[in-house]
């Protein structure tokens, strides 16, 4: 009997789904989300699509205050399609390939500090009615986002791998290198696009996400012991 798909995904194990879906697109990747908010391994994801000449296109929640933040603008200067929808509540990532519905906005709060589960729908009756409900009853009410919003106050994103910022610093597990602390992205974004080749959550790591030191981590557990008891 061959070995069954994993299907239904929890906590850290989301977010790895969700960029999985511009990852691994050949044609498209679609994103509906009510709200947003790009960190630097979705911007990442969004971009190597783009560069294979994917086509990204987002539905946004047409009364969301994130309309004018800076992610939007980020999107609409790389020439993603972007509408909105009134109501939007649903959270849904396709490629041509892959379905995942998800209780986890595009944003990085709901990434780093949510708990959030997402399905795999393989089913193909159940992706037809997913794919139809997004190409159609979505599609037929969007609107589409022809300028972002401006912002009313200028927004200044501090660079994650610079040092002498106030954004608190960590270590990629797998170089050392100085990334953003937060343990749901233990990895730089080279490294990050070297793990998700294969995505292999316990695939072993070199140094604690927190104190640097040598330790038996991975993306799934990226904290040494001694780390995890003060976390």
């Amino acid at each position: 009997m061959p070995e069954s798909v994993k299907t239904v995904f929890v906590d850290q194990e989301v977010t790895p789904q969700v960029l999985s879906i511009f990852e691994e697109a050949a044609k498209y990747a679609v994103a509906v989300t009510p709200y947003l908010k790009l960190w630097g391994h979705a911007r990442f994801a969004i971009e190597r699509a783009l560069k294979r000449d994917v086509e990204v296109r987002f539905f946004l929640r047409a009364d969301s205050d994130g309309l004018g933040e800076e992610s939007t603008q980020w999107l609409s200067a790389k020439g993603v399609r972007i509408q909105t929808v009134v109501g939007l509540h649903a959270k849904i990532f396709l490629n041509e390939q892959k379905i995942i519905v998800t209780s986890m906005n595009l944003h990085s709060s709901s990434s780093q500090n949510s708990l959030e589960v997402a399905m795999l729908v393989t089913d193909p009756h159940q992706q037809h009615v997913i794919r139809h409900y997004v190409s159609e009853t979505l599609q037929g009410i969007a609107t589409p986002l022809a300028k972002p919003i401006q912002s009313q106050t200028p927004t200044h994103s501090a660079p994650r791998k610079v040092l002498g910022t106030s954004v608190a610093l960590g270590h990629c597990i797998r170089c050392d290198m100085p990334v953003e602390l937060d343990p749901s992205h233990p990895l730089c974004d080279r490294c990050y696009d070297e793990w998700a080749e294969w995505r292999n959550m316990d695939y072993p790591e070199r140094v604690c996400h927190t104190c640097g030191r040598p330790a038996g981590v991975s993306y799934a557990r990226p904290l040494c012991p001694a780390c995890y008891q003060r976390s």
